[in-house]
């Protein structure tokens, strides 16, 4: 017990250093409120530079065999004119890696599959935590305390275990709110094609996924706070945006769509103290506007994973790790606020010029621009 990592989350970071954990030999025990893990969420995209951690880490196989490989990816106006075009083989010859569309509770289930059930405790929510003489515990809701060697806190924006160790206050609000759901893709749209279509003040966007799914996700600035998350308001939202926008609100149930206001945080320095760290949204949480949520999250947790493979002293290793990973989660943040500026524009003459600057920008200037972010070793 003395030994083992705990880790206070089981999203996609906390599962992916579990199932890394256990790969090696490490004990590992995932602490998780939810009594089950659910078929909740909508999509996303594991990119080139997850695809390649996840690659570093030797589980890439396991994962990505359930997802749907991105052949085509678009920038498009809300007319549905082309500005930007990428072919998935541009992206797997420039940076030895694809992208792959899934439903979150697939890749959930993938990575949860390559941990044992021993592992994974449920309906374990962490109300504090601290440092032992030897290493650190979490106390849970009905009283029980935890102890391991250290721990990893992968528990999200509104992370218990960040609020202990920063106190930075609340999220900080982006101005614009999202609506994401699933539908079944048929005729809608072409397998292995993903698009974002920008308008003014919103952005709508299709991404074919596993099990012949679309995934869409739509924003538009508005004041935070609301609630409204029902096909008729997307309806009138987005009317006159091109096909098959229409059908594809149409095709989603009511209680399919989730909303969801876009916070995030300002980088800070420091993730951690001792034996205690932090990893993925807990760390850094950021705008969707790169979709590197998901992304950077593996990406910590392959990297805390060779670090605690690399040193016999978890605290030296979680400074290691934090070390390595500060700099570049930052840049991410930071890079998904300026996009999500970008497309989410409201004035007619910037907005135009946005568009032109898009469609007159070469593929291989397009290729170069986002080396920083996918041509990356952990």
């Amino acid at each position: 017990m003395k030994e083992r990592i705990l880790i206070a989350g089981g999203g996609i970071g906390g599962l992916t250093l579990a199932a890394l954990l256990h790969r090696r030999g490490r004990e590992c025990l995932v602490v998780e409120r939810s009594p089950r893990f659910a078929p909740v969420g909508a999509g996303l995209v594991i990119q080139p530079n997850a695809v390649r951690a996840l690659r570093i880490g030797g589980i890439e196989d396991a994962i990505l065999s359930r997802g749907s490989a991105m052949e085509r990816m678009q920038i498009r106006d809300d007319r549905g004119r082309v500005l930007s075009s990428i072919e998935g083989a541009a992206f797997r010859s420039r940076f030895s890696a694809g992208a792959f569309g899934f439903h979150r509770s697939t890749l959930h289930g993938a990575l949860a599959a390559l941990v044992p059930d021993t592992s994974i405790r449920l309906s374990a929510q962490v109300l504090a935590c601290g440092a032992t003489g030897e290493g650190a515990f979490v106390e849970l809701a009905d009283d029980e305390r935890l102890e391991g060697a250290g721990l990893v806190a992968a528990d999200g924006l509104h992370s218990v275990v960040r609020r202990g160790l920063v106190r930075d206050g609340e999220p900080r609000y982006s101005g614009y709110t999202s609506w994401r759901g699933v539908a079944a893709r048929g005729p809608l749209w072409p397998a292995g094609q993903m698009s974002e279509s920008w308008g003014r003040g919103a952005r709508f966007g299709l991404v074919a996924i596993d099990g012949e799914r679309l995934y869409w996700f739509a924003t538009a600035n508005a004041s935070a706070g609301g609630r409204d998350a029902s096909r008729e308001d997307l309806l009138r939202r987005f009317a006159g945006w091109h096909d098959p926008i229409r059908a594809v609100l149409e095709a989603t149930p009511d209680h399919m769509i989730l909303r969801t206001d876009i916070a995030d945080r300002d980088p800070i320095g420091k993730w951690g103290d001792g034996r205690i760290t932090l990893l993925g949204d807990a760390a850094h949480p950021m705008t969707p506007n790169l979709g590197q949520g998901g992304g950077q999250a593996i990406e910590d947790a392959v990297a805390l994973d060779l670090c605690l493979s690399a040193s016999t002293e978890v605290a030296v290793a979680f400074r290691d790790y934090e070390s390595r990973r500060l700099e570049r989660t930052a840049r991410v943040v930071s890079e998904a606020r300026r996009f999500g500026r970008i497309g989410q524009l409201e004035n007619g003459v910037a907005r135009w010029a946005r568009d032109l600057a898009v469609r007159m920008t070469p593929k291989g200037a397009t290729l170069g621009a986002l080396s920083w972010l996918y041509d990356f070793d952990l």
